[in-house]
């Protein structure tokens, strides 16, 4: 006689290995000699669920999208006004100290909401390649120096040939790099000796940057959020889309971007990219939205 059927479903972790996302099925039957007898069936179902999962963020971005680009739209008339205004005094002498001090903090302030308005505008709008053969070491270079600016951080870029190269979008993946050297200069705030290390590895189907700092580090928490959408751990900055975007960019490239950390160990984002084909390759988020308030869809 058959006993009832469990059906179970759970991640299972094991060491060095990814997360598998197992479904388990037990059933209990009777042997000819009465003894009980469990079978259990494993059906690996990670392919299904990352799809599943994919598929519900996909939405909230395209829901998000549509009402970012709304809000970015009626920020940028507001802005481009009081920036205008700005200049202007700027450009007249003022002799009150206070009066000037306080000129300054609105005109920094006036440039942290227009650097909100472009991440605004970055995140919303559809994002379509170019793509070509890019110089790696040469990209991660560039990057490095737009993000430490006025930075004393050590820098060490290790395992990268002189002639590595690899078929992207230029533009779009210097963002990610950015983006990622900017969050580990972030978490290197009060480090006695900061540092941070990138390492590129190519194979024959993938290429690997692996962006590395010995910075404050983030609990398990942390990760679980730190791509999410205007998540940020910044008390008085940060937008919280620099990460989303970083990942939306690299998923788009067939790619992906992951993280490992620990409280008071530093931090690394693991970038991989497949190879791609010729031609252009778009994701949409927010389609209508986002093409009736954005129709150039790539910076100039």
């Amino acid at each position: 006689m058959d006993g009832p059927a469990l059906d179970h479903r759970d991640p299972i972790a094991l060491s060095g290995i990814p997360i598998r996302h197992v479904l388990v099925g037990t059933r209990i039957l009777q042997r000819l000699d009465g003894e009980p007898l469990l079978l259990g069936l494993l059906h690996d179902i990670t392919d299904f669920v990352k799809m599943q999962d994919a598929l519900r963020r996909r939405e909230s971005l395209a829901k998000t999208g549509e009402m970012i680009c709304a809000i970015n739209h009626e920020l940028k008339n507001i802005m481009q006004p009081v920036l205008f205004q700005l200049r202007l005094v700027g450009r007249m002498p003022i002799g009150d100290p206070d009066l000037s001090r306080a000129f300054e903090i609105v005109t920094d302030r006036t440039h942290a909401l227009e650097r909100l308005v472009s991440s605004l505008r970055d995140f919303a709008r559809p994002i379509q390649f170019r793509l070509q053969v890019v110089d790696v070491a040469a990209l991660v270079q560039s990057a490095w120096l737009d993000a430490k600016r006025q930075s004393n951080i050590d820098f060490a870029l290790t395992k990268a040939q002189p002639d590595l190269s690899w078929r992207c979008d230029g533009y779009w993946m210097r963002l990610v790099l950015v983006n990622l050297f900017r969050n580990a200069i972030e978490a290197l705030q009060g480090v006695a000796t900061p540092c941070v290390t990138v390492t590129c590895e190519q194979s024959e189907k993938l290429l690997t940057i692996v962006i590395e700092d010995n910075g404050c580090g983030m609990d398990d928490a942390t990760q679980q959020r730190v791509f999410e959408p205007f998540f940020t751990t910044k008390a008085e900055a940060g937008t919280g889309l620099g990460l989303s975007i970083s990942r939306r960019v690299v998923e788009a490239h067939g790619g992906i971007l992951v993280v490992r950390s620990a409280p008071g160990k530093g931090t690394a984002f693991t970038l991989t990219l497949g190879q791609m084909l010729a031609g252009s390759t778009e994701l949409l988020i927010g389609e209508q939205s986002a093409q009736s308030h954005s129709p150039e869809l790539r910076p100039k």
